[in-house]
């Protein structure tokens, strides 16, 4: 299986290498920055401050320590 799985990566030319890392990165930093502003909205504004979103938080700010490490 890895042999097929290394094949299969060295056969990717340059630029679809080149456009997955750039679509991943996208893909990352618009992630990230959902997550943040979330916090940051639930952070702001004293009357979304409830039980439910305290759950919203802890998955956002999860999902940015995943990322992170």
């Amino acid at each position: 299986m890895k042999e097929l799985l290394s094949v299969e990566l060295d056969m990717r030319t340059k630029a679809l290498q080149l456009t997955e890392a750039v679509l991943l990165a996208v893909i990352d930093v618009v992630a990230i920055f959902g997550n943040l502003l979330t916090c940051y909205a639930v952070y702001r504004d004293e009357r979304r401050r409830r039980l439910l979103n305290m759950f919203v938080i802890a998955l956002g700010l999860s999902d940015i320590l995943m990322f992170i490490f």
